[in-house]
């Protein structure tokens, strides 16, 4: 039975002690952060005025979401939505929770030179947050997003309405290199494909494995860059002579995906760290 908190300070307190069951202490203060600007203490609020009271409404919530986090449904589910480079994206779960590792990938495309008017093609879009995040920060462009799963395309159709960004979304299986995709060409094609192996489950969170779409994440551990080969066959069709094409990756395959793309007419590979210092992106060229 919960002592109801009589002010910010004291719900923030119990926040904190109850998922530190269940998250370690810094993603428990990440996630109560983010509990608490949800029902309307932003953290500088809380540090202005720590005795502010707490409503009846605002602590039913509270045990609400708690208790769904205690099911190990992630945050970015309960609440229905997350920040992805600033910008809001609706989530649920027929996509993938947006991660820092691809907001790393988007600064990182936005940093580069590109054509006014661009062409981009996001392929695997899941919430449209590569797609939309491009298409917010490089006016001019056209970008085009793609994904297999209708449910997934809803989602994103919907967050470029949330963004007021116009993109064109093509429903189509990209393991079908036979179809040509729509549009084109492209100055820029960028993917998230799945890339965790069926072995690596047992490293990962109740949170993602009950929850986050299976089809987005995993490939089999006999073929675990199926979705790259694939993606780089449309490219050779679909890329301009001096487009680039960026990946987000599994770190134990940067070498091999390096090679592939070598043997499929890329020569101009890098291979990227994060900010852990991870090899987490490609970016190649056929130059």
């Amino acid at each position: 039975m919960y002592n109801e908190p009589q002010s910010i300070e004291q719900l923030k307190r119990f926040i904190l002690e109850d998922i530190s069951e269940i998250y370690p202490r810094n993603e428990a203060y990440s996630i109560c952060r983010i509990i608490l600007e949800h029902i309307g203490f932003p953290e500088m609020s809380i540090l202005r005025d720590p005795s502010a009271p707490v409503a009846d409404e605002q602590w039913s919530e509270i045990k609400k979401i708690v208790g769904e986090l205690h099911k190990n449904k992630p945050i970015q589910y309960i609440l229905g939505s997350t920040i992805f480079y600033d910008l809001l994206f609706k989530v649920d779960e027929n996509v993938l929770i947006p991660r820092p590792e691809t907001e790393e990938l988007v600064s990182m495309i936005l940093m580069e030179k590109m054509p006014e008017k661009a062409r981009i093609l996001d392929i695997g879009t899941g919430s449209g947050c590569i797609a939309i995040s491009l298409a917010a920060n490089i006016p001019e462009s056209q970008v085009s997003a793609l994904d297999v799963d209708d449910g997934a395309l809803g989602i994103a159709r919907q967050n470029a309405a949330l963004n007021h960004v116009d993109l064109d979304f093509i429903q189509q299986d990209i393991l079908d290199t036979g179809s040509l995709v729509d549009g084109g060409p492209y100055d820029l094609i960028v993917s998230n494909p799945p890339y965790v192996t069926e072995e690596e489950q047992v490293f990962m969170m109740q949170n993602v494995l009950k929850y986050e779409p299976h089809l987005a994440l995993f490939v089999p551990d006999d073929d675990p860059l199926k979705f790259y080969r694939a993606i780089a066959a449309h490219a050779k069709k679909l890329l301009t002579e001096k487009g680039t094409l960026w990946f987000e990756i599994n770190e134990s395959y940067g070498n091999e995906l390096a090679e592939l793309l070598l043997q499929e007419g890329f020569p101009g590979t890098r291979l990227l760290k994060d900010i852990h210092g991870r090899d987490r992106f490609i970016k190649s060229g056929r130059e």
